[in-house]
């Protein structure tokens, strides 16, 4: 199928502390968003853990996931909405997890951050803009 349009991916690391430098790098890019009109945006931030603990026992590691998978999914939101608005608007899936509405056990901080996106999934549609929940 051809449907006449160009896709252009974007890796960022948002384990690192400086959302800044994204910000500087989103708006370097934000000509290019106005040349290809975005449309389409999957927000897949977010990083798991490779063991079972209670929230506490490994604070470093708990505020990493904090970090990514809540701040670093809000902070990717913040910085594609202004130049998706000035193209007209589009679509924006936001992945998350099942544990954003159902917590388990030993997985508190990945659950509190998933009950995160899914909040900005649902305020985001409540204020009329139109986001694709996964």
């Amino acid at each position: 199928l051809t449907y006449g349009c160009r896709v252009k991916t974007y890796l960022f690391d948002f384990s690192k502390d400086d959302f800044e430098q994204l910000r500087e790098y989103i708006a370097e890019i934000d000509i290019g968003f106005v040349e290809i009109d975005i449309g389409f945006v999957v927000n897949s931030v977010g990083v798991g853990r490779e063991n079972l603990e209670r929230y506490g026992d490994n604070p470093e590691a708990d505020r990493q996931i904090l970090k990514v998978n809540a701040l670093g999914a809000a902070e990717f939101l913040s910085m594609v909405l202004p130049p998706m608005e000035r193209c007209g608007g589009g679509q924006i899936v936001v992945l998350s997890s099942s544990q954003g509405i159902k917590p388990i056990p030993l997985l508190a901080a990945y659950s509190a951050a998933k009950v995160v996106i899914c909040g900005y999934a649902s305020f985001f549609t409540l204020c009329g803009l139109v986001l694709s929940s996964t």
